[in-house]
């Protein structure tokens, strides 16, 4: 995936035979190891997508972390599809026609891995800043932190990251030849003259994106970070008065998903170090042939780190969300957690004998239907006697009704109201 060398395209026409260390570590690392952390990071990231849709914060950090799912899945996917496959393709470990499938529609995707990653870092800029806003700045946070600002910061960015990547679209062609030695014809992937001049290979390539793709974020989101960190510990340090005031809550729920937020910025910087440091390395040459063994190694790693940065935030949601996770839980394991409640549950149970005549009138549905000979030992007994199995609240109800709200020491979380006549 990486800008400074010509491995993508080397990958779909490669004319002469790379060293196998090199190519073995490749296949190995990126081919068989990118495929798996695709395909684990699309799953991983559908069902974030889903969990976060559930949140119910007003701030608009839930529905951002959204996009950056879609754009992960995106860059996941299209390097897949255009490079891991073809990768294990070349190599032999999945058939060759896999490579003749994607062929004429390379050129046109190759750019799309790049502008998913460019868009990738925009959004985890954007939710950086989101996040410093609304922690250290909350009066503004109320008026900027909307879902309808998020919406076009959305839009702008992902824009620029389109934008940003057109001199891919320009700088590689193709055309079918014909192939005198098996007598057949190919599609031949090239640099076109742009792609040839020093603009593209230096400035672009080199210096422009480095600047764009990787300082001014990492400095933005190292300062923005820190930061936020010291009006966390400030805001840690209230009192127990305050943290009983009825927006404490609201302000630790919000805490806790701006240490989410940190965290997936920590993994974005760790991970997008390995790109930034094999474009100071290679600079434009030909990593097979320019560079060395190491090298070689080291672009392979930095191209598959992209991809973990991609496929990694669902981790840290579980590791550090307990929203995340109680909401993970709710959605996909509430089958399992379904509510029993038989009518035997809440029928009374009596240890003392002399009750036996007031849990004799129990019906066969559940109700206790009372006759007018139920005494006052009778409702006493079902306070009294029955306490160990059923805790009761009796009170007279209009229509002359007697309301027992039954909850049930064995579950006091599940709750209901039984209704029995006088």
């Amino acid at each position: 995936m990486s800008l400074t060398n010509d491995s993508s395209v080397v990958n779909m026409t490669k004319t002469y035979s790379i060293p196998d260390d090199i190519w073995g570590t490749r296949v190995g690392v990126f081919g068989i190891g990118g495929t798996a952390v695709a395909v684990f990071g699309m799953f991983c990231n559908t069902i974030s997508i889903i969990v976060l849709g559930h949140f119910r914060q007003r701030s608009s950090a839930p529905f951002l972390l959204i996009c950056l799912e879609m754009v992960d899945t995106l860059l996941l996917f299209s390097e897949m599809m255009l490079e891991t496959l073809t990768t294990l393709s070349q190599a032999g470990l999945i058939p060759d026609s896999y490579r003749i499938f994607i062929k004429p529609i390379y050129v046109l995707l190759y750019p799309v891995p790049h502008i998913a990653q460019t868009g990738t870092t925009m959004l985890t800029v954007l939710i950086t800043i989101e996040r410093y806003i609304a922690v250290a700045k909350p009066l503004l946070a109320s008026r900027v932190c909307s879902k309808k600002w998020a919406w076009r910061a959305v839009v702008v960015t992902q824009l620029w990251a389109v934008l940003f990547q057109i001199p891919l679209y320009v700088a590689y062609t193709n055309e079918r030849v014909h192939d005198p030695t098996n007598n057949v014809s190919k599609i031949v992937f090239y640099r076109t003259e742009f792609g040839l001049g020093r603009f593209y290979n230096y400035w672009f390539v080199v210096w422009i994106n480095f600047v764009c793709e990787f300082l001014v974020p990492f400095v933005v989101i190292v300062v923005l970070n820190v930061l936020m960190i010291r009006a966390l510990r400030a805001s840690s340090s209230f009192t127990p008065a305050e943290a009983s005031k009825p927006g404490s809550r609201r302000s630790a729920r919000e805490g806790r998903l701006t240490a989410m937020v940190i965290a997936v910025t920590v993994i974005f910087f760790v991970c997008e170090l390995f790109p930034a440091l094999s474009l100071i390395l290679v600079r434009g040459k030909d990593v097979y042939l320019e560079c060395s063994v190491p090298c070689n190694h080291f672009v392979s790693v930095s191209d598959t780190m992209v991809m973990v940065n991609s496929a990694s935030n669902f981790v840290v949601y579980c590791a550090i969300g307990k929203q995340f996770r109680d909401i993970f839980v709710k959605i996909f394991f509430r089958g399992r957690r379904r509510s029993r409640l038989p009518v035997e549950k809440y029928r009374l149970a009596f240890t003392n004998p002399s009750h036996a005549s007031a849990g004799a009138r129990l019906s066969e549905n559940g109700h206790n239907s009372f006759s007018s000979r139920g005494s006052d030992s009778d409702l006493k007994g079902l306070r009294t006697g029955g306490s160990r199995v059923l805790d009761t609240d009796m009170r007279v109800c209009g229509g002359g009704h007697l309301r027992f709200a039954g909850i049930d020491r064995s579950d006091r979380r599940r709750r209901s109201q039984l209704v029995y006549r006088l």
